[in-house]
């Protein structure tokens, strides 16, 4: 946004995850938080940085009201290993927690704390179409789901058009530490990132197995569309030239609009 990049989505060592996504309508906008309050950016951000569970989430933000800025309102979304999972959003009086009901959560652009106990049809706002198609493919196919089944449900609600179109789709495995990683809406080539190993390789779609390094320098998206469309690699200092370096660590970037889905799986 604005040639900036900022982190929204992410997942910690100890397999906390956390993502923070635009929603409306405007809700505890504050110029400056006040002793007691904190913004809902900061509750994201350094939630993964002092947590590992939902239930550290909830004692790290204790009695402090979270509040929104003036230019971007957002509401965070947070998973652990266990499956405990909880959308936390700026309510017109104080926070409002909405727990997991269920075996998985969903969170798009609307207010969540809005429609709990009401139907599927019932859910209003903006994202309540992307909504609705997620959590019933997810529904229909709980008793399967995997890896692909969650890229297919990202694939149907991904955004080809308008401001925010969706430029990346990530499934997360808190207990292996890995990212799966489709870009630009090519979901017939997924890659797999390990925080662990600190690599990303080929997983689905490729004629020939690959795996880079994500050190220091890390590796662009340009490169990994390069090796999916057989194209010649851009070099280093192209690469440079054409966007920062793309360094996947405890945190993964990530636009700040699209669907995060959670699901963990009972082994």
């Amino acid at each position: 946004m604005d040639d900036r990049h900022v982190r929204t989505v992410g997942m910690n060592e100890r397999g906390l995850f956390a993502s923070a996504q635009m929603v409306s309508p405007p809700r505890a906008t504050v110029g400056a938080p006040a002793e007691d309050e904190v913004y809902v950016w900061d509750a994201f951000h350094d939630a993964l940085r002092e947590c590992g569970s939902v239930d550290e989430v909830l004692a790290w933000i204790g009695e402090r009201r979270v509040v929104q800025y003036e230019s971007l309102q957002l509401h965070n979304l947070y998973a652990d290993p266990t499956g405990d999972a909880m959308v936390v959003e700026s309510g017109p009086a104080g926070n409002v927690m909405t727990q997991i009901d269920g075996s998985f959560v969903v969170m798009t652009n609307f207010h969540n704390g809005d429609f709990r106990g009401l139907s599927l049809d019932d859910v209003a706002g903006d994202g309540a179409e992307r909504y609705r198609v997620a959590y019933r493919y997810i529904e229909e196919n709980l008793e399967t789901f995997d890896v692909d089944h969650a890229m297919e449900a990202l694939r149907r609600v991904s955004m080809a058009r308008g401001d925010y179109m969706t430029r990346y789709s990530l499934v997360l495995d808190p207990e292996a530490l890995e990212v799966y990683v489709a870009l630009e809406r090519d979901y017939e080539h997924v890659w797999k990132a390990s925080l662990a190993a600190r690599t990303i390789e080929t997983y689905r779609g490729f004629d020939d197995h690959r795996a880079f390094p994500l050190d220091s320098t890390g590796i662009s998206g340009a490169t990994l569309q390069a090796h999916a469309a057989a194209l010649p690699q851009p070099s280093a200092a192209s690469q440079r030239q054409l966007e920062p370096p793309w360094v996947l660590a405890a945190l993964v970037a990530a636009g700040v609009l699209g669907v995060i889905l959670w699901f963990v799986a009972k082994r």
